[in-house]
């Protein structure tokens, strides 16, 4: 009865994996290209990516849904990109070479600290899907202003913690845990300190930048805080604004120009 029980739980869980990997339909399916002269390392890392396309499929079916205008890409994972994404009109290419986790022994001597952090296979799926949404919902605002920099970034990373909702929210602002918890203990410093110099609606194309600027640091707040803290802040705000204003829907907040 043993040998039974055993057999059938096996079938189950064959059957469980099965149907996992049937998931992934064709026309959402990441077509993995990468040239001969791609190292071992990149082609072992990304020899399974079963777990990527299943959830950058769910993703892309529910921005497509709610924007049924836009067209669906063919997707490739290739490597040796300048970019980390590259979007054409049909095309939607993500660099593996540069996903090959913070602790990469060649990372070490090329990129810092801070720059390595983006580099995780986490990472993989909410580039995609903000690439592809930067390419298509592009920037209207003033660059020089913050509140309309913040705006714009903050309704980009609410749209993608709507599509891959099981993520931790650091993973939306391209943050690890230590730097999203900064900024929540902070978050009444930073306010008064870009009040008090007036960031918010002032031009100034500097400081506006060192708010998004991938860095050791946002420079306008101090040493220890985490980079792009502007991003972290229009995620906030709009995160906000959306629970509050539930029958918004994300092409109205798109096309809103203030909040």
């Amino acid at each position: 009865m043993k040998y039974f029980r055993l057999f059938g739980l096996c079938l189950l869980l064959c059957t469980f994996a099965c149907s996992r990997h049937r998931e992934v339909s064709d026309e959402f399916r990441i077509i993995v290209n990468f040239d001969d002269a791609v190292g071992n390392d990149v082609q072992t890392t990304f020899a399974d990516i079963t777990g990527i396309n299943s959830e950058l499929e769910h993703g892309m079916r529910k921005l497509l849904a709610h924007f049924p205008s836009l067209k669906r890409p063919k997707i490739y994972m290739v490597a040796g990109l300048e970019q980390n994404v590259v979007v054409t009109d049909s095309t939607l290419s993500l660099s593996a070479d540069k996903y090959m986790g913070a602790d990469y022994p060649l990372y070490k001597d090329c990129f810092y600290d801070y720059e390595r952090i983006g580099m995780m296979r986490e990472r993989i799926v909410p580039d995609y899907l903000l690439g592809f949404m930067t390419a298509n919902f592009p920037f209207q605002g003033n660059d020089a202003m913050l509140l309309d920099r913040m705006l714009y970034a903050g309704k980009l990373r609410y749209i993608l913690s709507q599509l891959i909702p099981n993520r931790p929210k650091w993973d939306y602002v391209g943050y690890i845990q230590y730097q999203y918890e900064w900024c929540e203990k902070h978050e009444a410093e930073i306010w008064q300190l870009i009040d008090q110099n007036q960031y918010l609606l002032k031009p100034d194309a500097y400081n506006t930048d060192e708010f998004f600027r991938s860095f050791r640091c946002t420079s306008p707040l101090s040493d220890s805080s985490p980079d792009r803290v502007g991003v972290w802040l229009g995620y906030r705000l709009v995160d906000a604004y959306m629970k509050n204003h539930k029958q918004t829907t994300w092409q109205e907040l798109i096309n809103k120009t203030e909040l």
